[in-house]
Formats: C-alpha cells, structure tokens, sequence
C-alpha cells in the first residue's frame, strides 16, 4: 500500500505527528518496535501497582501550551485530562527544604526571601529569562537561533544563546541556596550548571513557573494511546511489534521504508522519532550522506540518561511532609551531583529524585499503598556490567532514599528497576538517552539536528530535533513535523 506519510516510531513526537496528519486526511502509517504507544511516556502494572516508565511533570497543558494545542486540534482537550501540581516539586538539602511554587510571583518572592542582598539581582534575572522563553515559545523553532533580524530585534537572547546557566547566574545570584534551588532541575536538562544551555534552561523554569507542571489523570499511558486512537479514528494505521530496516532511498529522497520481516511500504513523506544515528546510519545508509552530514551526526553527545528503582510499599506517607515530587541533594553544589555518574551513581555526591504518583493518582495502587519511583542520573557505561550491579545500586539507592522515608526497606511489596540498557532496549534510544542529545550550547537551536534533512521528504522528530528533550517539546516537534509536510 502506499501511504502519504509514513511515520517511523511511536514516540509522543511521532504520534503527534500522526495524529495531526491523518486528521489532515492524509493517508499515515506509524510502525511501532514495542508493543505498546509512548516511547518514554508509557505506563506498566506489576501485582496491582502501576507506573509510569520515566516521567515526573510535565509541562505545555495549560491553554496556549504545545500540548493543549495538539489536543485541541484532535478534539482530545476534554478526553485527557491533567492535575496541575502545587507545589511543582520539593528540593531537600541537608538542614533545608524548599518548595517550588507553581506561581512563579512567589517563586521569586520565597527566592528573595532566602538573601535580601540577592533580591535585585533575582528580579532582574527572572526578567531576562522570560524575555528569553518569550523569543523560544513564540517565534519560529527552526529560525529563531539563525535568523540574523532576531539578534537585532532580542539582545538578550543573542548575548545569552552561546552562554551556559551558571554564566547567566555569576551575573545576577550569589547565594548558595538560591542558585541550587534554580540549578534543581538540571537533572532533567542532563547537564550540570556550567555546562547547560542557559536559554534552554531559563526557558524550562519559566514555563513550569508561569504555566504550571501536570501529570495526566489517571496514568500517563491514556495520552499516547488517545494519539495513537485518533489516528485510527481518521483512517490510520498503527503497526505494532515491528521494526523498520531501511529507509528506501531513490534520487535522493525518501520513497518508503523496509520493514524487518520484509514488508515494504512506500509513501511521499517520512517522518523518523527514532534515534537520529540509527535513522541516518542504519535506515538511510552513509552512503546516502555526504561527509560533513556524517561527522556532524558522529560529533553530537546523546545526553544523559537514568537509573530508575520502582517500589510498591505498604505504608502510608501522612506526616513525613513528602509531596508528590522531591528532588534530595547532598550539598547546595548542584555541579558535583554529576561528578559520578559515570562511575559510583550512589556516591556521597549523588542526588536523586522521588516521584511519588499516588499522591496526585492515589488509583495507581491497592488501598493504602504507594506506588513510587526512585531516580538517579547514569552513564551507560557505568561499572562496564550493568546486570551485574543493578540489585546491588537498587539497594543503595533505597537506603538513600530512607532519607525522607525512614524503613523504607522493610515496607517494600513490589520492586522493579530499570537501566541505561534497560531504556534503550524498550525505546531504542542511543545509550539510554534521556533527553536525545545532550542539552548544552553545542546540542541546542541551530547546533541540533533540524526538522528537514538533506534526504528530500525525511523529517525528524522527536528530542533528536529542535526544539530539544522532555514530552512538550517532542510534542512541539510533532506539530512542526505536521505543518512542514502539509506546506509540501
């Protein structure tokens, strides 16, 4: 059969694609490796306790948002509904805790509060970084960081666009607890404070502080399989269980694709949400790629990824003052957090984080349990042997954890755990990777790979493309996807 598009992945980037395509009324087909629709933003049931794979909150569902306009347009605003979280998260350091308000006025006021001597230089830094997330979330992503008008026009974001964070801050925080309160959530950027991009940064604090973080109702799973019914409902396909092979490659452009068992699809478009080297190196082949393509490809870092241990406990949780997110810190220096990833994850300097889902989806465990995810950044290669050591981090990172939950350990019903290796089989991504590519000033904008490629009618989305890593952003991809290919 032949497809008008055809979408390869059924990441949330892919799916939103999909979706908005076969709305369009084109003719669309997503093939999926796993067995289910989700990519990252999948959920599982072990002994009546359910999960969701890797996320916490997230952002773009509030009215304006990337996500709520993907639902809008597919008539899914009423189907899917959010919480939206208040507090955004808990930061507990030794001595000290800190909640995140979803109101980004007292947000900055609790900053303020914690050094008087900070309070200007606070102001004036929360104005720069929303000038920066206006330039990000309101003008084009695939021009705003190459469009030489834009210099002229935002100062402030062509000064701070090749700046990583912690130069954003030396110029306006000095405070020891207000600069790792704002670096708390490098985590999910994958890079520590001198290294992360202080635009893609101040952006992800800002739209969480000004428009909320959320979980779906209910389990994460209901938003990819709502994409993935819509697509059905508009005379889609979705194929399960399989593999793509080859990209088929005729006079330079993308004719279809192979499937592992042999099948053969072609189409007029194709759209890749899988990960970038196995699309370009695998799928198309490098001799399809001229040399400068190629070493670009072979230059950029996937970024960070997670170790994760899912627990289902029998205790309950009142008194111990836990929201539904906390992120726990050894020291207010949020750069040594990463210093060990690569070799001790459960160092004295690791931080880590605690989702707590049944405090905001009480229904995803039996009455009077919890279900709960532990999460600590990892290199891929850690100790060489992952299955080796997996138990054997599972229980340090446990008894770190009984840090804010005392006798965790002897409450535990239900324990899972997930490595590098562990997300990279489910999703495929390169080394596990978190976010796609690594988050810094080299990974971000015009330094990403872009939406079009130079294989004429291959696309990409997903975080292997702009805008970057986390589920509003791949959605976003989606959309522009959608809008690049029906503008031919």
């Amino acid at each position: 059969m032949i497809y008008d598009v055809i979408i390869i992945g059924a990441g949330m980037g892919g799916l939103t694609a999909g979706a908005l395509l076969a709305k369009d009324g084109l003719k669309t087909l997503v093939i999926e490796k796993h067995s289910i629709p989700g990519g990252y933003a999948t959920s599982f049931k072990r002994k009546g306790f359910w999960f969701d794979s890797v996320l916490d909150a997230i952002s773009g569902c509030n009215n304006g948002g990337w996500i709520w306009q993907a639902l809008k347009r597919l008539g899914l605003e009423k189907e899917i509904e959010f919480i939206r979280l208040d507090p955004i998260r808990t930061d507990v350091f030794p001595d000290f805790r800190f909640d995140v308000k979803a109101d980004i006025d007292l947000f900055i006021s609790d900053l303020q509060s914690l050094s008087p001597k900070d309070a200007k230089g606070i102001s004036e830094l929360f104005s720069i970084m929303k000038e920066l997330h206006h330039v990000v979330m309101t003008l084009p992503a695939d021009v705003v960081w190459r469009d030489t008008r834009i210099e002229a026009k935002y100062p402030l974001f062509h000064k701070y666009k090749n700046k990583t964070f912690k130069e954003l801050l030396d110029e306006y925080a000095q405070d020891e607890k207000v600069r790792a309160i704002l670096c708390d959530r490098c985590a999910f950027m994958g890079l520590p404070p001198s290294k992360v991009s202080a635009i893609g940064m101040s952006t992800m604090i800002i739209t969480y502080g000004m428009n909320g973080g959320y979980r779906v109702k209910g389990l994460t799973q209901k938003f990819p399989d709502a994409l993935a019914e819509s697509i059905r409902n508009n005379n889609g396909d979705i194929i399960y269980n399989t593999k793509v092979d080859k990209i088929i490659i005729e006079d330079n452009r993308a004719a279809g694709v192979v499937t592992e068992d042999g099948r053969v699809f072609r189409a007029k478009k194709i759209a890749s949400n899988i990960s970038a080297r196995k699309t370009f190196f695998d799928l198309v082949g490098k001799e399809n790629l001229k040399h400068d393509f190629i070493d670009k490809i072979e230059n950029l870092l996937p970024s960070v990824s997670f170790f994760l241990v899912y627990l289902g406990i029998d205790m309950g949780l009142k008194g111990l003052g836990l929201n539904h997110s906390i992120g726990t810190y050894p020291s207010f220096d949020i750069e040594a957090t990463f210093s060990d990833i690569n070799r001790d994850i459960c160092s004295p300097n690791a931080s880590f984080e605690t989702i707590i889902y049944t405090l905001t989806n009480p229904d995803m465990a039996p009455k009077g349990c919890h279900s709960l995810i532990l999460m600590t950044k990892a290199g891929y290669d850690y100790k060489e042997n992952w299955k080796g050591c997996k138990n054997k981090e599972a229980e340090r990172l446990i008894k770190m954890a009984e840090q804010i939950i005392p006798n965790l350990s002897n409450h535990i019903i239900v324990q899972d755990s997930a490595t590098p290796l562990t997300l990279e089989r489910y999703t495929g991504n390169d080394k596990g990777a978190a976010f796609g590519w690594a988050q810094g000033i080299d990974h971000v904008g015009a330094n990403r790979l872009q939406i079009e490629t130079p294989i004429k009618d291959l696309y990409l989305t997903g975080h292997w493309t702009i805008p970057g890593g986390g589920v509003e952003s791949v959605v976003a991809s989606g959309i522009l996807v959608e809008r690049k290919i029906i503008k031919g």
